[in-house]
């Protein structure tokens, strides 16, 4: 069987909080965020995959109307506490920088970027993450 993707909700509120609670994230805030569900099998080079941020082509923006895609792993997702769901949701936030001008002001389009160590430092001033 194939993937499919369903809406939810309930990463939309984990998403939501996180962005308003953390300071690194709030201008995130202007971000069209949108969530996804993945079922089927999900593995790359062998190792399972729990989720996946993508910054959405020109294309994709105008058919999802967003600008960041994060897809979850369903099968994963229904596993995990609410404090790992947060973590993981959070790890997924961390790749997505916003772009600002030379004021600091959002620009129109978001990137990735590979935040890993900021996203480290993040996790360690937030022990809730822990």
């Amino acid at each position: 069987m194939g993937a499919t993707f369903t809406l939810s909700e309930e990463i939309d509120v984990v998403v939501k909080k996180l962005i308003e609670q953390e300071k690194d994230f709030k201008i995130l805030s202007v971000a069209k965020i949108v969530t996804r569900f993945r079922t089927g099998t999900w593995y790359t080079r062998g190792k399972l995959i729990y989720a996946k941020t993508k910054i959405l082509s020109l294309y994709e923006r105008f058919e999802m109307d967003a600008e960041i895609l994060i897809l979850v792993n369903k099968r994963m997702w229904e596993h995990l506490t609410d404090q790992q769901k947060e973590a993981l949701i959070f790890h997924e936030l961390c790749h997505i920088e916003a772009s600002v001008d030379k004021n600091g002001a959002p620009r129109n389009s978001p990137k990735m970027e590979d935040r890993s160590s900021d996203c480290v430092v993040m996790i360690s001033r937030n022990s809730s993450l822990l």
